[in-house]
Order: C-alpha cells, then structure tokens, then sequence
C-alpha cells in the first residue's frame, strides 16, 4: 500500500503574498486525519510562514510535520519562478530557513523574498533537501531551462518533477513536458 502525502499545499499563511487559500491549519489536520494521512507538509508561498503552529498542531495530532516552502527563485533576467524545498531532516530546515533569511535580506522584490542560484549553493546542502519543479509557475515555464537544468545538476536525485492533474491547456503543457524531462 502506497502512502500519500499531500506535499504542495497552502493555508491562510500564504495569502499575505499570494491569495491562494482559505484553509486553516486545523482544516488541514482535520482533513489529514480524515484522509488517514501519516503528515503534514507546510509549503507556504515566499516565506514558511507559522510553521511552529503547524509543528504543535500536528505533534498534538500524532501527524508528521515536514518543513518546506514555496520559493521564489531569479534565473539571469531577474524573472521569478516558483520552486519547491523539503526538508529531509533537521539540517535541511536550517539550510531552507537559512536561505529564505538570505533571500529577504539581499533579494526582496515585490513582496517576494527570491533566491538565486548564489543563495542556493551558499546555504543549501542538496542532501538535506528535496526540491520540486513546484506548479505551473515553476522552472518549467523557463523558456531555455536554465534554472532547470541547474537545479538538477545541484540536487541530483533530490529532484523531481511536478505534474499537477489542473485541466488547462498550459498545465498539460507544462506536465507533458515534466514526463518528456523525465
């Protein structure tokens, strides 16, 4: 038996950059337990907004917390892309805090902390995170793949692919093109 793990969600947190979600803390946990589900993955956009809230949340609810984030990262033209991180352990939580508190000290445009590929090797240790290619939004909207294409060389087997099941046209084109990437 498989376990699912809903890893690219967003609450109410998130709506202070990006007005995304309703959802409260408590209405995940109560869905999660719900659904049967084992954790809780809190990947607010820009920054991991009320993550110690999460954390009692789910240790009061017997659920996993995972730590993560919806970044923001630049290629060369300073155009922005969405971008997952996961910690896998205590250290890549550091490395992902570390690299966000980066990102709004020297790189905070239009509300948005964003990384760069300088930030990202200076702070992030790639086996302690695992990175997606996030939503349509995402690196894979990259006209010359660049930020791709660094992005797996960087986390290697720590990458994956995102396809989101959104029936649009571009979000089709957007997960045919993860599936040829693979």
């Amino acid at each position: 038996m498989k376990t699912y793990v809903n890893y690219h969600c967003h609450s109410n947190y998130s709506n202070g950059i990006i007005a995304d979600s309703p959802v409260t803390v408590d209405d995940y946990i109560k869905r999660i337990k719900e659904l049967g589900h084992k954790a809780y993955v809190s990947t607010e956009h820009g920054i991991s907004y009320g993550w110690v809230e999460k954390y009692l949340a789910c240790e009061k609810n017997n659920i996993k917390f995972i730590y993560g984030v919806e970044a923001y990262i630049e290629n060369e033209d300073k155009k922005a892309f969405h971008i997952i991180l996961i910690a896998k352990n205590e250290q890549g939580m550091k490395d992902i805090n570390n690299t966000l508190n980066k990102a709004v000290y020297i790189n905070y445009k239009n509300r948005r902390p964003k990384l760069t590929i300088g930030i990202i090797k200076e702070n992030i240790n790639p086996n302690n995170v695992v990175c997606t290619t996030a939503c349509a939004l995402g690196l894979l909207r990259e006209e010359n793949l660049s930020l791709f294409m660094f992005v797996k060389d960087y986390f290697k087997n720590n990458l994956y692919l995102e396809v989101m099941p959104h029936n649009t046209n571009y979000q089709k084109i957007i997960n045919n093109l993860a599936k040829k990437l693979s």
